[in-house]
């Protein structure tokens, strides 16, 4: 079968994956996401491709092939969208849809670097890319306005994202989620480019506009899971031999919330405490979300040293230590959470 032909077919097969096009508000945010000056210099388009693109042979002639041909302008979209809208001829269409596909495949690879290091492999990525761009070349339609390249990221997007949630986990994430994760991560990556430091979740959140329970719970996702029954590399013993069972504790504390607003207040209302140590403290006995964190992670969701937020938690406890009004209220019961580790 000649190639055009086996082209056609691919696409076709394809197509019944992914049936439903982009609204306009999908085709609007991905307009304003692109990055046009990446996209048309080659030396921007392969940075940040990381340890698999500097090491791999094979990985760099696949991306230096795919970045040959420069973008096309709109107006030679728009032609070339034209003429095999209106071709009577099959195979002149094809010749023409497969000018866009050769002069924007390198969407590809921009696609591609903002999803590497998610669990596919970076020429699977790739793959699935040049899935999408080929289902993008099929339905084009220029009357709508977008540029091809605009349409076709949008399709690409969606092959890799598919890719991800199918293959790439042992459990499955659910297609948004791993959208998410990828924008969690260039957050990260621009914040971390901007300052020495990892960035702490108060500063993602504000980056982002999400919670920090929402970023956090993405983190977790992140983590791959490792099977208990996997082998160490002694080939005999395998992981779950070497985790000790949980020690359950017989008594569990319920902190009301009308008690952590007293100790909310008791700590406000101390002489010449910030804001800071009212924060830590809250964060550290879990009265904010009823888990309890370590200074390390105090200081991870407020931005801080580990050293500097355990030196205001220390004074939060000493202040709740002296309160006549908590121990009043339960006894002296409610001592054990502030002095908590």
């Amino acid at each position: 079968m000649p190639y055009n032909a086996l082209l056609m077919e691919h696409v076709d097969i394809q197509c019944e994956r992914f049936s439903a096009d982009p609204s306009v508000e999908d085709l609007q945010t991905i307009e304003h996401s692109l990055c046009e000056g990446e996209l048309a210099d080659n030396a921007l388009l392969l940075t940040h491709l990381g340890k698999e693109y500097k090491r791999n042979d094979n990985v760099q002639n696949v991306v230096g092939h795919l970045c040959e041909h420069p973008l096309l302008s709109q107006e030679e979209e728009f032609d070339i969208a034209q003429r095999a809208a209106d071709a009577n001829d099959p195979l002149e269409a094809v010749r023409a849809r497969h000018t866009l596909v050769l002069c924007n495949q390198r969407l590809i690879v921009y696609w591609a670097k903002r999803y590497r290091n998610m669990g596919l492999d970076y020429l699977d990525l790739i793959q699935e890319g040049n899935v999408g761009l080929l289902t993008a070349a099929d339905k084009f339609d220029y009357q709508r306005g977008y540029k091809f390249a605009t349409y076709a990221s949008w399709w690409i997007r969606q092959a890799m994202l598919r890719a991800l949630t199918d293959t790439s986990r042992t459990i499955r994430l659910p297609a948004y989620v791993v959208d998410r994760l990828s924008t969690l991560r260039s957050c990260e990556l621009r914040l971390m480019a901007q300052s020495p430091h990892k960035p702490s979740l108060i500063a993602l959140s504000q980056e982002l506009g999400w919670s920090v329970e929402a970023i956090e719970a993405l983190r977790k996702a992140r983590k791959n899971p490792c099977s208990l029954d996997a082998p160490l590399h002694d080939g005999e013993t395998s992981f779950g031999n070497l985790l000790v069972a949980p020690q359950t504790s017989s008594h569990v504390e319920v902190v009301s919330r009308e008690t952590r607003e007293l100790i909310e207040r008791v700590l406000r209302s101390a002489p010449g405490v910030k804001p800071f140590t009212v924060e830590s403290y809250l964060w550290h006995a879990g009265l904010k979300d009823g888990r309890q964190r370590t200074a390390a992670e105090v200081a991870l969701i407020l931005g801080k040293s580990t050293e500097r937020a355990r030196q205001h938690i220390d004074v939060a406890k000493r202040i709740l230590k002296q309160s006549h009004a908590l121990r009043a209220l339960h006894n002296g019961n409610v001592s054990a959470t502030p002095g908590s580790a």
